[in-house]
C-alpha cells in the first residue's frame, strides 16, 4: 500500500479515535463521489432505455392511468451507487488504476519497529512540507488533539488557505444515510402503490423522513458552536495526547515551527513559543474552518446526487413507462419535468430552509427541541406540498398543452438559478487566500537531526540516488532567516534529509 514518493497528493489528518466507518465514508465522498454519480447515472440510464425498449417489465401502480409503471431505475440506481462508492477504487485496481497519492499515518508510519516509528514521527514536516493539500476529517475531538492541531497549524504556515479542505465525517454520515432514506422511500411508496392511491400516506412518509434529517442537520448545528467556542478558546497545553511520551516532541517541533516562521526570536523560551503558537491557530485556523460554518451542509452537487436518488430516477422510470406503454412524447416528457423540477429546484431549496430552522434556538432540549423540529417540518414542508400540488396541475395542462409544457420549462430553469444561488452563492463563503511562502532554502545531507522544513526539499538533487520526501522535520531552526518583500514573507529554512521507516503511501480508498 506505500511506497517512496517525491511529491504527496494530499496528506490526510484525522483522529485515531474516530471510528473507521465515519472516515471511510468520508474518503469515498472526498475521492469517489464523482465518478460514482457518472457510473451510477450512466447504468441507470441504460436499464430506463432497456425498460422503454419492454426488456424489462413494468409493476403494478394504482396511482398511474394505465395501472402500470417502471420501477427498475428507483431499485437499482442507489446501490449502483453505493457499489462504486465503496468498492470502484479496488475493481479498477486490478486493471491497473492507481488512486490518488497521500499520506496516511496507518500505512506511511512504521507500526511494528518502534524506534522506525519514534524517527517517522519526528520527521512528519516532511511529509506535510511535501504535500499539495491537506484533507481534514474533522469530529468532535480533532481540535481538542495535540497531534491533529498541529499537523494543520503547520501546514497552513506552509501553505495557503485554500490548500486545505474540511470534511467533517458527520457529513459523510449524513450524505450517505440521505441516500438510504431515500431508497427506503422509494421503495416503500412503490409498494404501497401497488394498493392503494392515497398521496397522504406518502405525505406522511416524506414527514418521517424529513424529521430524521432535521435532526441530523441540528446535532451537526451544535457541532458548528463548538468549534467556534474550541478555536477561540485554544490553549496547546490543555490538548489531549494518546501517548503522552510524545508530548516533548510535539512540543519541541512547535518551538522550531514559530522560531523558523519568524513568529518568535531564535533561541525564545518553548512557554512563549507554544503561547505564540496558541495565537496562531486562534488566528489562522477560523479561515480554514469557513467552509464547514457555512449555512448549508452540503454543496448543490450533493443535494442533486440526493434529488437524484430522490426524484430524479422517478424521472426516468416515468419516461420509460410511457414510452414503454405507447404514450405521446409530451406526456412523457411532461411527468418527467414534474420529477426534474423537485431533483433540481424545489428539493435543495426545502432543505436548505429546513436546515436554517432546525439550526435556530439550539438551546431547546428533549420535548421542547422535538416540538420545534416538528414545527421546522410542518412550516417548511406545507407550503411545498401546496407547491407539488400546483405543479401537478400544472404537468397535467402540459401533457396536452404546448405552451405549458414551454412554461414549465421556464419554471424549471428559473427555480434552478435560484436554487444556485441560494446554495452556492450564500453558503460558498469566500476564503480569505493567503499568498504561499516563497520557500528558498539549501539543502544540507549531512545527518543532523535539528532542522527545519521548507519547500526546497523537493529540488533536493543528491550525487547518487535521490532520497525520499519523508524525513524532513521541524528542528531546532539554528540557520533559519525570514526576509520580508512586500506582504509576502519568504523563509529560508535548512533541511534534514534522510531516510527512515516511513513512506509515502499510495492508498486505495477501499481499505
Amino acid at each position: 500500500l506505500s511506497k517512496r514518493m517525491r511529491r504527496i497528493e494530499a496528506f490526510i489528518s484525522h483522529n485515531w479515535s474516530v471510528p473507521r466507518y465515519k472516515k471511510f465514508l468520508g474518503l469515498c465522498l472526498v475521492y469517489n463521489f464523482k465518478f460514482s454519480v457518472a457510473i451510477a447515472f450512466v447504468l441507470t440510464v441504460l436499464v430506463s432505455i432497456g425498460t422503454a425498449s419492454g426488456a424489462f417489465p413494468l409493476i403494478h401502480d394504482r396511482t398511474e392511468p394505465t395501472g402500470r409503471a417502471a420501477f427498475g431505475c428507483k431499485l437499482l440506481f442507489v446501490p449502483l451507487f453505493f457499489g462504486v462508492f465503496f468498492f470502484g477504487r479496488t475493481f479498477f485496481g486490478y486493471f491497473g488504476h492507481r488512486g490518488p497519492t497521500v499520506f496516511l499515518d496507518k500505512v506511511c508510519i512504521h507500526q511494528v519497529d518502534m524506534e522506525v516509528q519514534r524517527r517517522g514521527i519526528r520527521k512528519l514536516g516532511a511529509f506535510l512540507n511535501s504535500s499539495e493539500r491537506m484533507v481534514v476529517f474533522y469530529s468532535d475531538v480533532y481540535l481538542q488533539k495535540l497531534w491533529t492541531v498541529y499537523e494543520m497549524a503547520s501546514f497552513l504556515t506552509l501553505h495557503p488557505v485554500s490548500d486545505v479542505t474540511i470534511l467533517p465525517v458527520f457529513q459523510a454520515v449524513v450524505f450517505s444515510s440521505g441516500l438510504c432514506l431515500c431508497y427506503i422511500y422509494n421503495l416503500s411508496v412503490a409498494v404501497l402503490r401497488m394498493f392503494v392511491d392515497n398521496r397522504f400516506v406518502m405525505y406522511v412518509f416524506s414527514l418521517s423522513a424529513t424529521m430524521s434529517c432535521a435532526h441530523m442537520v441540528r446535532m451537526w448545528a451544535r457541532d458548528k458552536e463548538a468549534i467556534n467556542m474550541r478555536l477561540s478558546n485554544f490553549t496547546v497545553t490543555n490538548c489531549l495526547c494518546f501517548n503522552e511520551s510524545d508530548r516533548p516532541v510535539v512540543y519541541h517541533n512547535i518551538s522550531a515551527l514559530m522560531m523558523a516562521s519568524q513568529v518568535v526570536p531564535n533561541g525564545t523560551d518553548e512557554e512563549v513559543a507554544l503561547s505564540a503558537f496558541d495565537g496562531l491557530v486562534r488566528r489562522d485556523l477560523p479561515s480554514a474552518f469557513v467552509s464547514v460554518q457555512r449555512p448549508c451542509a452540503f454543496t448543490y452537487a450533493q443535494l442533486l446526487v440526493i434529488g437524484v436518488a430522490a426524484d430524479g430516477v422517478k424521472a426516468l422510470d416515468q419516461m420509460s413507462s410511457y414510452i414503454a406503454q405507447g404514450r405521446s412524447a409530451q406526456s412523457a416528457l411532461a411527468r418527467a419535468l414534474f420529477h426534474v423540477l423537485w431533483m433540481t429546484a424545489l428539493w435543495p431549496l426545502a432543505w436548505f430552509a429546513i436546515q436554517q430552522m432546525a439550526s435556530s434556538f439550539l438551546s431547546l432540549v428533549g420535548w421542547q427541541q422535538k416540538a420545534w423540529l416538528l414545527f421546522t417540518v410542518l412550516l417548511v414542508g406545507l407550503p411545498f406540498a401546496a407547491l407539488d400540488e400546483a405543479a401537478l396541475a400544472l404537468t397535467s395542462v402540459a401533457e396536452t398543452s404546448e405552451a405549458a409544457l414551454a412554461t414549465m420549462m421556464a419554471l424549471i430553469v428559473a427555480c434552478i438559478v435560484l436554487a444556485c444561488m441560494v446554495i452556492q452563492g450564500r453558503c460558498n463563503c469566500r476564503c480569505r487566500r493567503r499568498p504561499p511562502p516563497n520557500h528558498q532554502g539549501s539543502p544540507t545531507n549531512d545527518g543532523t537531526e535539528d532542522a527545519v522544513a521548507g519547500t526546497s526539499a523537493m529540488q533536493h538533487q543528491s550525487s547518487q540516488d535521490p532520497p525520499a520526501v519523508d524525513s524532513v522535520i521541524y528542528g531546532k531552526g539554528s540557520g533559519a532567516a525570514a526576509t520580508s518583500s512586500g506582504d509576502t514573507t519568504t523563509l529560508d529554512m535548512e533541511l534534514n534529509i534522510g531516510r527512515t521507516g516511513g513512506s509515502v503511501g499510495r492508498v486505495l480508498m477501499s481499505i
